[in-house]
This record gives C-alpha cells, sequence and structure tokens, in this order.
C-alpha cells in the first residue's frame, strides 16, 4: 500500500486534519461514518452518498465500528483523486480527438480510438460503454459523461 503521506502535501493533510477536527466531536480521532460525506463537502468535495459508501467499505476497520479514523478519511480522498485525475487524463486524451471542439464526439470517431489506440476494446465492449454512458439526441457522445465512466471503474474497469 503506498504510503498516505506520500499522496498529500502537508498543505494538504493540514487542510484535511482541520475539516476532519470539526466532525470528531468527541475529540477521539474518529468521525462517524455517516458525517464523512459532510466532511468532504467542507473540503469542496461533492460525491454522492452512494459512492461515498462504497469507498468506505473498502477502508472498512476490522471492528467495523461506524466510525472513520483520519487514516482511513485519507486513504477515502486518495481514492477520490485518484479517480479524478483518471478522468481528467481520458478526458484531455478525447479532446484531441475533438474535431469542432465542442466537448463531443461521434460514435465513429469513438469506438475508432476504443478499438486502435491504447487499450483497444472489442466492438462490443466500446458499444456496452455507449449504451451506459448514452447518446446525446444528435447522436453524439458527451466526452465528459464518457470520461467519467472510464476514470470512475464504470463499465471499461469491469471489461479489462
Amino acid at each position: 500500500m503506498t504510503n498516505l503521506a506520500d499522496q498529500f502535501t502537508d498543505k494538504q493533510i493540514d487542510e484535511f486534519k482541520e475539516a476532519f477536527t470539526l466532525f470528531d466531536k468527541n475529540e477521539e480521532g474518529e468521525v462517524p461514518e455517516g458525517q464523512i460525506i459532510h466532511v468532504l463537502r467542507a473540503l469542496g468535495i461533492h460525491e454522492t452518498e452512494e459512492h461515498i459508501l462504497s469507498l468506505m467499505k473498502g477502508e472498512e476497520d476490522d471492528t467495523s465500528s461506524g466510525t472513520v479514523d483520519f487514516p482511513e478519511f485519507l486513504a477515502i480522498i486518495g481514492k477520490l483523486m485518484f479517480e479524478q485525475s483518471g478522468e481528467d487524463h481520458i478526458r484531455e486524451a478525447f479532446r484531441v480527438f475533438d474535431k469542432d471542439e465542442d466537448g463531443f464526439l461521434t460514435v465513429e470517431e469513438l469506438k475508432n480510438i476504443m478499438m486502435n489506440m491504447g487499450e483497444r476494446f472489442s466492438s462490443q465492449e466500446v458499444e456496452e460503454m455507449i449504451k451506459t454512458c448514452g447518446l446525446t439526441t444528435g447522436g453524439l457522445i458527451n466526452y465528459d459523461t464518457f470520461a467519467k465512466l472510464l476514470g470512475g471503474g464504470g463499465v471499461a474497469a469491469q471489461n479489462k
């Protein structure tokens, strides 16, 4: 496992600790699981409760105490930041192929990219991704939405 201190700057850790401490009402170094979403929102991280709960399941301690300590909290933030950086990388890659610079790709452009460059996907896998992501009324794919699907561990991650 990567050392959490290596993932964040001292300034970031201080900021995270300050927000975490605000919700540590008993001053025991733990925050109730139900409050973690509020700590994240205080830091400007706006994710769905379902997504946060899924991340917390992977960080549960052996005692299943119903609380999250600061190292567990840092691990959750680390996962969120990793997902976001993956989405940003994917979004930038698609932007290169956006000839109209409008944030959309045609189905054919996307298929060509996904089946012929980088990690190659089958036609069936690409079709499944497109179904999951959805098309605009004009038959285009919003690559921000598609980047979230790929970067957030959606269909593409399941097909690897």
